[in-house]
């Protein structure tokens, strides 16, 4: 996927961290008909969207290998490392030309093939637009 893509209702879309303000989110991208596939460390979180319609990743890793973008919605920086970098292994996953919207700035030293783009939105901007079904699916993860 190119950087300046439109990403249409064919793009798989991957969204890693189903807490509050991600599964509400991840929700409204499930419903507005994008081929989703989640994680989340607890996987009951994850089961929710599945009956949705949400596919279910076993691990980040495995997430980014298949979908077109990868947002992500993590509580702190420690826990982004751990998923990109670290145990979930998402940028070593990750296929050429894959669209990564995040607000870890940790990724900035990353300087393989993947596109990356930050947000530095606080998360109060998305909770009621996204619980509402007024969020743009396209927007990048808000930062906490």
């Amino acid at each position: 996927m190119l950087p300046d893509e439109k990403i249409t209702l064919r793009s798989r879309l991957g969204f890693i961290g189903l807490g509050y303000l991600g599964s509400r989110i991840a929700r409204r991208l499930v419903a507005t008909g994008f081929p989703v596939i989640v994680y989340d460390r607890d996987h009951t979180k994850a089961a929710e969207l599945s009956a949705l319609g949400a596919r279910v990743a076993p691990d980040p890793g495995e997430l980014a290998s298949d979908v077109d973008v990868i947002l992500s919605c993590l509580s702190d920086d420690s826990a982004a490392e751990a998923v990109y970098f670290e145990t979930g292994n998402v940028v070593c996953s990750a296929r050429p030309g894959t669209r990564i919207e995040t607000s870890f700035e940790g990724l900035a030293k990353f300087g393989g093939n993947l596109w990356i783009r930050f947000s530095l939105v606080p998360p109060n901007r998305y909770t009621r637009t996204a619980s509402l079904g007024l969020f743009a699916p396209f927007a990048p993860s808000p930062i906490f």
